[in-house]
């Protein structure tokens, strides 16, 4: 009788510390998977809608929708409340946020703050930011336009408050997410065993040992299969605030990627994550940006090419690439275009790091070994699809091909000839092609027809002679390029080259300048438009 109380009551505890495992490791799941909302209920603060004079001096808490980027740590900040939208003035102490930079229209978060009353200083500068926004915003999206009827009216809705903020807590990495995932997947293992343990009389230690040894197992396998993405991501540096370098050890699979028939970002995407990560779909964030990029050539003989990448806040990451047949490279990609950056998913963090495996064919310029270089550069004109036959080809991959499968401009043009280009969003795209022999050519696509152009400077408007000619972003940095290069014979030092790209910089949105030598298979890039450091990668020299 004592025997049977025993085995009862040892049923009895077994069931018990099933049923708190498993609700345990079913909380721990469920965590995982629906973390991001369950961080965004608890976050959820004080609604600063209706507001008095009186309300001064208290302190806030809510969360963000939106933002404009301003200069000087300081931003526009759009908040959604119940009964209406609030542009508020934030101004953000550097203590508060030790590197922050930017605030960016991605730069969601939870804000607290203290509540003050705008004077007509503060509410200025609210109006000349929005204005500058809006002016920009008008130059890039076709139909929209900022007039000045528009501009009168905007003074009326600036806020007569803002927040002084004394913390912005950003959203938390996913991996927070991950980590509660794998801890419920542990726990349901544990359940797993210990009821099998019961049911088979096998010890619940044989029974772990035996579960161990086939986790390894698989563990192993999946490494040797993974093992040239393990390298890859295991060879990634932070080499300055916003600065990455990555050696590329995977198959991309080029060959097979020209062949793809690829018309549309969504497709391009699908085969990136079909060919590299086994049918998980990636997050992306496709925008339009700016740019500058012209051909010179030094005292030695070097072919230069200088190219600014204009951009909103973002983190750069430097790729180094041999392919098994094909050229070697050093190509530049703009992480936030993978939803990567220090306010989503951060570069630094293990998510981060494995978004980075798709980056090689999101590079938006680089150099290979051959002496060849290329840069890909907006024309806010309306969509390209060409439509004459051929396999189609999105354009933000052609960088990566040319690279990889090209010696020559004439190579070069030769490949894209051979296929439909498209972008797929609402702009174009031309693209800057040079060899170490110094030639030079802009290609551009216009009503179906692709054109090439003998050309040693480009910005963001269109060169094809025609009705077409000078759509886009004209401005006066194409005129300063063509005298530079044309005062001195198309000759500079690299030195000089830096010079150049600083004077068409543009403030605020130059995320990177970079002189390739393509003779020298090598680049130095600088961030930021600080000109006096310069980090450089490659060299024959």
């Amino acid at each position: 009788m004592g025997k049977g109380n025993a085995k009862k009551t040892g049923r009895t505890k077994l069931i018990v510390s099933e049923v708190i495992l498993a609700v345990l490791a079913a909380a721990a799941i469920l965590c995982g998977i629906f973390y991001d909302s369950f961080v965004s209920y608890m976050r959820k603060g004080t609604d600063p809608c209706t507001l008095t004079d009186s309300d001064a001096g208290k302190t806030f808490t809510f969360k963000c929708t939106d933002n404009i980027l301003a200069k000087d740590c300081d931003s526009i900040l759009y908040y959604e409340g119940e009964e209406s939208s609030l542009a508020f003035y934030v101004k953000v102490p550097v203590s508060c946020v030790p590197d922050f930079k930017y605030m960016c229209s991605y730069n969601s978060g939870t804000y607290k703050g203290t509540l003050r009353v705008a004077d007509e200083s503060i509410r200025a500068f609210q109006y000349e930011t929005m204005c500058e926004y809006y002016e920009d915003v008008a130059g890039k999206i076709e139909d929209f336009e900022f007039t000045d009827v528009e501009k009168e009216m905007l003074w009326n809705e600036i806020p007569q408050y803002y927040i002084e903020l004394e913390s912005l807590d950003l959203p938390a990495s996913q991996a927070h997410g991950i980590t509660a995932f794998v801890i419920g997947i542990i726990l349901a293992l544990v359940v797993i065993i210990r009821l099998i343990s019961a049911l088979t009389k096998v010890s619940a230690v044989k029974m772990s040992i035996i579960t161990a040894a086939v986790v390894v197992v698989l563990i192993a396998i999946a490494g040797i299969i993974a093992l040239d993405k393990v390298k890859t991501v295991m060879s990634i540096k932070k080499e300055a605030d916003g600065l990455y370098t990555m050696t590329c050890y995977e198959d991309l699979k080029i060959d097979e990627l020209l062949e793809a028939d690829i018309g549309s970002i969504e497709d391009f995407y699908k085969w990136i994550a079909d060919a590299q990560f086994y049918g998980i779909q990636l997050s992306y964030d496709e925008e339009s940006f700016g740019c500058a990029s012209f051909v010179c050539s030094n005292a030695e003989g070097d072919t230069l090419m200088g190219r600014n990448f204009d951009y909103d806040e973002t983190d750069e990451l430097v790729i180094y690439n041999k392919p098994k047949n094909g050229y070697a490279s050093y190509s530049f990609a703009d992480l936030t275009v993978l939803d990567v950056s220090r306010y989503k998913t951060s570069p630094d963090s293990l998510e981060g790091r494995l978004y980075m495996l798709a980056a090689p064919y999101a590079c938006v310029d680089g150099v290979n070994e051959a002496g060849l270089a290329a840069s890909i550069l907006e024309l806010r004109n309306g969509e390209t699809h060409e439509d004459n036959g051929k396999k189609d080809m999105l354009i933000y991959c052609a960088i990566r091909i040319i690279l990889d499968k090209c010696a020559t401009v004439d190579e070069a043009v030769s490949l894209l000839e051979k296929h439909d280009i498209h972008t797929d969003i609402d702009v174009s795209y031309h693209l800057n092609i040079a060899d170490k022999s110094g030639r030079s050519v802009v290609v551009e696509w216009l009503d179906g027809e692709m054109s090439v152009l003998e050309l040693s400077a480009v910005t963001n408007s269109v060169l094809t002679p025609g009705a077409h000619f000078d759509e886009g972003e004209p401005d006066d940095r194409l005129a300063v390029l063509n005298n530079k290069l044309e005062q001195n014979a198309g000759m500079l030092t690299e030195d000089e080259a830096r010079d150049l790209l600083k004077e068409v910089s543009q403030t605020r949105w130059t995320e990177w300048s970079c002189v390739y030598n393509l003779n020298d298979f090598s680049v130095t890039v600088y961030l930021d438009m600080d000109y006096s450091k310069g980090y450089t990668f490659g060299g024959l020299k």
